[in-house]
């Protein structure tokens, strides 16, 4: 997979409840699936207006532990085109504190080091994880996150 680019990541909170957005594998029952916990926030940071941040807090409900990964991640437009973009399992911005030399490539790191800068992530089932995205908005909008086997919904409500 090619590695995606990254307009910028901003820290947000969004509050839990259930709203039924959801993901799930192709011929999943509605109970076998990703849900958010509440609708996610997408934004337009300012002065990058070909850009959008998504976050929100996802919950597993696939009925076993799921391992959702930075590099399985695929922003996909309403017209089926893929989006530039990047993110992690996370709600804030937070840096490797690595030298001169930089991070390590994504996923090329310890597996803790994966974890704690949110590139790599087990979800218990029933356990909640933040998320953030971004990307480079194109022609269409956003209309899917694919998580590896998973596909989640961004609510179009949510877009500017």
């Amino acid at each position: 997979m090619r590695r995606r680019t990254v307009a910028g990541i901003a820290a947000a909170v969004v509050a839990a409840g259930a709203v039924g957005v959801v993901a799930a594998a192709p011929g999943d029952d509605a109970s076998d699936r990703l849900e958010w916990t509440s609708p996610p926030l997408v934004f337009t940071p300012p002065g990058a207006e070909d850009a959008r941040i998504l976050t929100g807090e996802l919950r597993n409900d696939t009925g076993e532990d799921v391992e959702l990964r930075v590099d399985q991640l695929v922003v996909r437009a309403a017209d089926g085109t893929e989006q530039d973009g990047n993110g992690r399992f996370v709600q804030a911005f937070g840096h490797g504190l690595y030298g001169p030399g930089g991070p390590p490539a994504p996923l090329m790191a310890s597996r803790f080091d994966q974890a704690r800068l949110g590139e790599r992530v087990t979800v218990k089932q029933g356990a909640t994880r933040p998320v953030t995205v971004a990307w480079r908005h194109k022609a269409s909008p956003a209309k899917q996150l694919v998580l590896g086997q998973l596909t989640l919904d961004v609510p179009a409500a949510t877009q500017p």
